[in-house]
């Protein structure tokens, strides 16, 4: 039914793309109705605006019920603040020690895979990035999650690997195709005429590519794989299905503690899931600015 329901859904929106069907007509005239609203066109930005006004508030909420000791209803503070679940570092440490290790094992793998695949498409003509080879990539973002994981699982009963193997490989399936989406359009985009320039002076392949193409795609890499990090961190159906229940995460935590009394110690857990991958967006910003700070065409290039 899952499966039904994604590609009914998949095939409307392909049909839409194509112009095709009664939502063609539809969508031209909305479209056309647009054009001239200056105002309107500000909708977006708008959206997008609030909904990171109302991250931001739940997140408050989330540091706020973490250092709260007694918060009764229906006062609109708490009582007193205690940093008590913070200090107890053997709640959690173990949890941010297996989300860091699966997470930055999953997303170097999925970076030097999309890295390896559009550089050999670079040498081969591009020709390795077309066709049904590219649409099976995207296929563990189509399918439904609970389905694929299903098979996934039982596969992984016969395989003679552990468990935090089983789940890193698991998460990489997921990683892997956000970070071949957020690296294949900077990475087209990239003048050919440095690597072409390269070649000419003597330059290998493998040269062409640590010293003129990675430099060059420092940020569009970094923000790949800050995407990447953060994909693998919000897992929980592959963690909890591939590990079997025997790896923790601060995810896997955070939905466990969820449905506990202790609401400090589950707000602990969830603000540490957010806090780090927006420390490594932080990073993926500042690295590059910092690597380019000498080359003012490179700076900020995303």
């Amino acid at each position: 039914m899952q499966l039904a329901l994604v590609a009914g859904a998949f095939g409307v929106t392909l049909a839409a793309a194509r112009g095709r069907g009664p939502w063609a007509g539809w969508s031209c005239a909305a479209g056309g109705a647009w054009r001239g609203r200056t105002g309107l066109a500000a909708l977006p930005v708008a959206a997008a605006g609030l909904v990171v006004a109302l991250a931001a508030i739940g997140m408050a909420g989330l540091a706020l019920w973490s250092v709260s000791f007694a918060w009764r209803w229906p006062d609109p503070w708490p009582q007193s603040l205690s940093l008590r679940a913070w200090r107890d570092v053997g709640r959690w440490s173990g949890a941010v020690g297996q989300t860091l290790l699966i997470a930055a094992v999953s997303t170097g793998l999925a970076l030097v895979t999309a890295v390896a695949w559009l550089d050999s498409g670079d040498r081969v003509g591009r020709r390795g990035q077309g066709g049904w080879l590219r649409a099976v990539i995207h296929v563990p973002l189509l399918l439904p999650q609970l389905s694929f994981l299903i098979g996934l699982a039982g596969m992984m009963i016969h395989a003679p690997i552990g468990p935090l193997a089983a789940v890193i490989w698991g998460h990489w399936l997921f990683v892997f195709p956000y970070v071949m989406i957020a690296l294949a359009g900077p990475w087209a985009a990239l003048d050919p005429r440095l690597d072409r320039s390269a070649a000419a002076l003597g330059a290998g392949p493998w040269r062409r590519l640590w010293r003129v193409k990675l430099p060059v795609l420092m940020a569009p890499v970094a923000t790949a794989a800050a995407v990447g990090f953060a994909v693998s961190v919000a897992q929980y159906l592959p963690t909890l299905f591939l590990g079997g229940g025997r790896i923790a995460t601060l995810t896997t935590e955070a939905v466990a503690l969820s449905s506990g009394s202790d609401r400090r110690v589950a707000a602990v857990h969830a603000v540490l899931q957010a806090a780090l991958p927006w420390g490594v967006f932080l990073a993926a910003l500042a690295l590059p600015a910092w690597a380019h700070r000498h080359r003012r065409a490179l700076k900020g290039a995303a």
